[in-house]
């Protein structure tokens, strides 16, 4: 599954703006358990937007379940922006989960 963040720069010139390594959870809520997670992306000024893979984890969620997307700073895992949905088909036994999530 793909996760396409847009890139926001807090003027049109891309000078002085640095480059920033993020990931991106989206978790259950309010148990907060992480049902995905991506791949490290490194997101550029010079571009309006970034993508990575999200990769299911052993848990399972059914349809329906609120949670919140969050995008971190991959170095600090500080939360730099977050948003909310709802899980529109049953998570659960996913075969291509990585065993050590």
């Amino acid at each position: 599954m793909r996760v396409t963040l847009k890139v926001t720069r807090p003027s049109l010139l891309a000078e002085g703006v640095l480059s920033r390594r993020v990931s991106v959870v989206i978790r259950t809520v309010p148990a907060s358990t992480i049902i995905f997670r991506s791949e490290e992306v490194t997101v550029t000024p010079d571009r309006e937007t970034a993508s990575g893979t999200l990769e299911p984890t052993k848990e399972a969620a059914p349809r329906g379940t609120a949670v919140r997307i969050e995008v971190r700073d991959a170095s600090t895992d500080q939360v730099i922006a977050i948003g909310d949905s709802v899980l529109m088909v049953e998570k659960d036994d996913w075969a291509d989960a990585p065993s050590e999530w």
